[in-house]
């Protein structure tokens, strides 16, 4: 089973749950609001994070790899070519795309192409 994305949302009402019980039962220390607030900013930072880091994990697997230069600590790097390279595999050649006339034989009007 696949697990569950949690979204903004959720994370806040699981902070603010835990924090409002936690608080609001022992000792009223922080007002309502200041907890609303940091409770939606400590989710906002706990998504940004998690998927920053669900990306980068990505990237270790070529058919999820990312082709474009991404900047990382100073660095600007493309993902795909770098896992090239770490296999042994090399930068890419520049190609072209192809452009030409292909001779087909029809045998019978309104059958199929197929690739054999």
């Amino acid at each position: 089973m696949e697990p569950q994305n949690r979204t903004i949302q959720d994370i806040y009402q699981m902070l603010y749950d835990g924090l409002c019980v936690k608080f609001g039962q022992q000792f009223k220390l922080l007002p309502k609001s200041f907890v609303r607030v940091w409770c939606k900013v400590a989710a906002g930072v706990f998504i940004i994070c998690h998927k920053d880091t669900a990306w980068w994990g990505l990237q270790q697997y070529p058919e999820k790899a990312y082709y474009g230069n991404v900047s990382c600590l100073g660095m600007t790097i493309n993902p795909l070519v770098m896992l090239g390279n770490l296999f042994g595999a090399g930068e890419p050649k520049p190609s072209t795309q192809w452009q030409g006339t292909a001779r087909v034989t029809v045998e019978g009007a309104g059958g199929f192409l197929w690739n054999r």
